[in-house]
């Protein structure tokens, strides 16, 4: 099949105009099955549930040539003139899916061509708290309620607690997000919590409501719902040394205490220590006990348990086990299982020790640093000497291994680079990556290449240039290391892309254009690269990924009211496009033209929006006991000046109200912290230069302008921690009320007092 007329809808516009055949169809409402209503409109913004009618008009066609017509894009019925799509993104709820129905036809010499609209359902997903579907109130308190994911198109939500579907009392009408507190009955009882929102173009019908949420009023929760963990660091202590406690409370399971924790470490129910954070020692080894108990909202009191572990005792033999296969030369590592505290390895017991680390936390065994053997192994066999160090304590155990006779086998992968072929005669590039058990260039390392036809004899060589003749081209490659053992790669396969992708995820893998907001990261900021709702105005940067080789091609962007062409030389820059300032959905289509006219194609969708209320992304930190959400929970947070603080945000696309553009950290002084990126493309933030209290603010910017979350920060000496509590959570839009007292609606940044 050619395509020569396919790469033609890069003027679809016109075309239209002047009516070929094969772009004279619209598409229409759906009203008790049938279609009804003038043509909506391309592209279309629309609700999920929605069913939508794509009519063609066949006049035409046959004297144009063309002799069958398809629709594409998971539509009723594919080859009949009319067809219906329904337009479903989790059943009601929404946040942001994208559709497309495109129509191709055939014309008698086999050429095809492609028309197409496309879609985007409004983002009204809407939940209550966090995950938690289980909250706790003492009788008279407070129950806590937070409209977690409140997306772009629901202007208001409203909270409810009751019991049966019966409402004991309501929140008002909430049009920013806002945590509310309700008074909990004096009944003990279950009660439930939900909420109703409320969509844009006073929508009617199935409004989306928060999943139920159970609250259990009573003087003490139930065994299943943990408010609280005791934190006793990440390991074992030794006697007389301090050992760091804290208490972590879920605000998403419950209000949290109204003053710090009382501790008592030796269980004579008299308080040792209070506050969220507290240092004890114990004098011997052993497992001590340790409580600490709050006062609740409403007056209940509650306590939480933990175990300190003290070391001292005898260190035991660990256990080691070796590799299954061996060979002079190639690195090997052994798994030491059973150790403690700090961990060191000498292999062939030659005096050169090398420090393993601790054991990882909720680890049984570690690894040994690879190590290579240049001699046979001696009579008996290799040594290794381990030697585990603990509160003063040493010890050194000497293992044996005669290793197996069993080589270890190369392996690897193949990679077609740039991975995009378009036509005959296009360069194509083959390399091994990830390559073990194999050195390149070292003797009787070999590769043997079969492109189709069988293997090549054998060479050093792990990368080759080919000419792509234009059909399916198979590839493997054999690999032979020195130990005498081999292993076939593959087979992949190399071929062009299809024509067209409609409405691709610009993170799959299929997909050759991808783009991110232009505002580059800062030293002092985060730009949010990706977004379902953008800023009027926002640019975006667009680039090829795997563009093709050599420079015999072109990329084509279909802007509004714009047609682009970039040659090779220009296209590997990528381009800069501004979305238009004024509200509406917005299609860019990419065309990847080859010099034999072959065009790849694809669509992606854009929304800008007016500026609403910025909704904060979630936070996530891998506390002593376990990972959380964060929404207002007590953390403690100890890093070193300038390191890393050891939490991160995420989210802030998929369940916010959209149009978050910017993020960045100071210091209550407006003093900014550093932003930086870690080698694994993680966004991480440094923390302040000096030891103490610190108050820190994370700000997102958006078209809105910018809310303020809260953090605070507790350093001693050379190190630092980072205490996070926020009397209203992590959406920081909202003031500090006292118990019982109904939350107004807040303005944007205003800060709120924060209680230690």
């Amino acid at each position: 099949m050619r395509y020569r007329k396919l790469f033609a809808v890069a003027l679809l516009g016109a075309l239209w105009a002047q009516g070929v055949p094969w772009a004279r169809w619209s598409w229409y409402r759906s009203q008790a099955g049938v279609p009804v209503g003038p043509p909506l409109p391309d592209p279309l913004l629309t609700w999920s549930g929605d069913t939508v009618w794509a009519i063609v008009d066949t006049s035409g066609m046959a004297a144009s040539g063309i002799v069958r017509w398809q629709w594409i894009g998971g539509v009723s019925s594919p080859t009949n003139d009319t067809t219906y799509k329904a337009l479903v993104d989790y059943t009601t709820f929404s946040i942001g899916k994208q559709y497309a129905i495109g129509l191709v036809v055939f014309y008698a010499n086999g050429d095809s061509a492609l028309s197409y609209k496309t879609a985007m359902l409004r983002r009204n997903w809407a939940t209550l708290a966090n995950y938690s579907t289980a909250n706790y109130a003492c009788p008279g308190g407070e129950i806590w309620a937070l409209p977690d994911i409140v997306n772009t198109d629901i202007d208001s939500a409203r909270l409810y607690i009751g019991q049966n579907g019966v409402p004991l009392d309501s929140s008002p009408m909430l049009t920013r997000l806002n945590r509310w507190v309700f008074r909990a009955p004096t009944t003990p009882g279950t009660y439930d919590l939900w909420g109703r929102t409320y969509l844009r173009e006073g929508r009617t019908g199935v409004i989306p409501v928060f999943p139920a949420t159970q609250v259990t009023v009573a003087p003490s929760p139930p065994p299943s719902l943990q408010l609280a963990c005791v934190n006793t660091g990440t390991g074992e202590a030794c006697p007389n040394e301090p050992v760091e406690l804290s208490l972590l409370w879920y605000t998403e399971i419950a209000a949290p205490p109204s003053s710090p924790p009382q501790w008592d470490f030796n269980g004579d129910n008299v308080p040792d220590a209070t506050g969220w954070r507290v240092s004890a020692t114990f004098p011997a080894p052993g497992t001590y006990p340790v409580q600490a108990t709050v006062q609740v909202p409403g007056g209940c009191q509650l306590s939480f348990s933990g175990g300190v572990v003290v070391s001292g005792g005898t260190l035991n033999r660990p256990t080691v086990g070796f590799p299954s296969t061996f060979a002079v030369g190639y690195p090997v590592q052994a798994r030491i299982i059973g150790a403690k505290g700090l961990i060191s390895c000498d292999w062939e017991a030659d005096g050169t020790w090398e420090a393993i680390g601790l054991m990882p936390v909720g680890s049984a065994s570690l690894q040994t640093p690879p190590y290579t053997f240049s001699a046979p192994p001696p009579a008996g066999g290799y040594r290794l000497l381990v030697k585990q160090e603990l509160c003063g304590q040493a010890r050194i155990d000497t293992f044996t291994w005669t290793p197996p006779t069993t080589a270890p086998a190369p392996d690897g992968g193949i990679a077609i680079l740039p991975g995009t072929l378009l036509c005959p005669g296009d360069s194509l590039y083959v390399r091994l990556g990830a390559l073990t058990n194999f050195f390149p260039g070292q003797p009787g390392h070999t590769v043997e290449w079969d492109f189709g036809s069988g293997f090549l004899p054998p060479t050093s060589r792990t990368d080759t240039a080919l000419v792509w003749n234009g059909q399916p081209l198979t590839i493997r490659a054999r690999l032979t290391n020195s130990a005498g053992s081999t292993r076939v790669l593959g087979p992949v396969t190399a071929n062009r892309l299809s024509p067209a992708w409609l409405l691709p995820d610009p993170n799959t893998l299929g997909t050759r254009f991808r783009y991110r907001r232009a505002a580059p990261s800062t030293s002092q900021s985060f730009s949010v690269p990706q977004e379902y709702v953008f800023c009027g105005g926002d640019s975006l940067y667009f680039w090829i990924s795997g563009a093709p080789a050599g420079d015999n091609w072109s990329w084509r962007l279909l802007l509004l009211g714009d047609t682009v062409t970039l040659p090779a030389t220009q296209a590997r820059a990528g381009y800069t496009w501004r979305l238009p300032s004024t509200s509406g959905l917005y299609t860019v289509e990419h065309q990847l033209v080859g010099s034999c006219g072959y065009t790849r194609r694809e669509v992606q969708l854009f929304r800008t929006d007016q500026p609403t209320a910025l909704h904060a992304g979630r936070f996530s930190y891998s506390s002593g006991c376990n990972s959380r959400y964060v929404f207002g929970d007590h953390y403690f947070i100890t890093v070193c000046m300038r390191g890393e603080i050891p939490f991160f945000w995420f989210d802030q696309t998929a369940y916010g109200r959209g149009a978050a553009q910017r993020v960045r950290w100071t210091q209550a002084d407006g003093t900014p912290l550093t932003v930086i990126t870690t080698a694994d493309g993680v966004t991480q933030v440094l923390a302040p230069d000096r030891p103490g209290l610190h108050l820190l603010y994370q700000i997102w910017e958006g078209c809105a302008g910018p809310d303020t979350v809260r953090y605070l920060g507790r350093g001693a000496g050379q190190a630092g921690g980072f205490l996070h509590r926020s009397g209203l959570g992590m959406r920081g839009a909202a003031r500090h009320l006292p118990a019982g007292s109904r939350s107004p609606q807040p303005r944007p940044s205003r800060r709120h007092p924060v209680a230690l």
